[in-house]
């Protein structure tokens, strides 16, 4: 009788044990299948850290998504810290000779300093807007060797749409929902004769809803257009953007450059 009473209360003192044995056991095996879970789109191409840094959410993001860590990008001797980058790049006649090869040298280091897990998209325009893709897409071998083919491939055009071409950024940058993301914007000095300027108000109040940062690198002989140089100023400034003189001379023998365009009424200060 005193045998099977202490059995039964060996028994009782083990089951306490073998419980947390069991619920130990399980989260090992949990962790191990969420690593495994966490997978990028593609083996390992690109070996550049991310970086930790306490930025401003720039829009809603997925649950899964982490939204501590950010990418380095390297653009024209400045660093962009972004999740994702959405990059739009004039292609019109005065961009022709240097600025053209400078331009694409820079585009090619940009893409291939992104890694895996960034995610970006690319505009380019004249007097049309192309698209690399019409949705954002991350920084596999495949999309950054596409893109690098793919920002040469156009003859450079009279006439721009930097108006609408900076809207179709801004609308791909939206479909993507990361935290950090980013706006990079690579144009000469000169509206076209003819071209839309760029409006503060609709830029700011409806085109740019998540509040990104916008980047603007501006491709200049010396000269600017005053009226789009301070809306340039304007918009990076509001937006925490940098804004970049990039002092490059148009190609000898180029047509007249266009007259300056009046500021726009609705930009702040006018």
């Amino acid at each position: 009788m005193h045998l099977r009473t202490d059995l039964d209360r060996s028994v009782r003192q083990r089951i306490p044990l073998l419980l947390l044995g069991f619920i130990f056991c399980a989260g090992i095996f949990g962790n191990a299948a969420v690593v495994l879970a966490q997978k990028v789109p593609e083996e390992n191409t690109n070996s550049q850290p991310k970086k930790v840094y306490d930025l401003p959410s720039g829009g809603g993001k997925s649950a899964d998504e982490d939204d501590d860590f950010t990418e380095v990008i390297p653009i024209f001797g400045s660093e962009i810290y972004a999740d994702s980058l959405y990059i739009c790049i004039e292609q019109t006649e005065w961009m022709k000779g240097e600025r053209t090869a400078v331009i694409s040298t820079e585009f090619s280091g940009l893409i291939t300093s992104l890694s895996k897990h960034a995610r970006f998209g690319a505009i380019a325009f004249n007097d049309q807007i192309h698209s690399y893709q019409h949705l954002p897409v991350f920084a596999v071998t495949s999309h950054r060797t596409a893109a690098k083919l793919w920002e040469p491939a156009r003859e450079r055009q009279d006439g721009a749409s930097l108006a609408e071409a900076l809207e179709r950024t801004l609308e791909l940058a939206h479909r993507d929902q990361t935290k950090h993301r980013a706006v990079a914007l690579i144009i000469d000095d000169r509206y076209a004769q003819g071209e839309i300027p760029l409006n503060f108000a609709t830029v700011l109040g409806q085109q740019n809803r998540d509040f990104l940062p916008i980047h603007i690198f501006f491709v200049s002989g010396g000269d600017p257009d005053p009226g789009l140089q301070d809306i340039c100023r304007q918009i990076s400034s509001f937006t925490g953007g940098r804004f970049r003189t990039i002092g490059i001379q148009p190609q000898p023998g180029q047509p007249p450059l266009p007259p300056p365009t009046p500021p726009s009424p609705s930009c702040p200060g006018d």
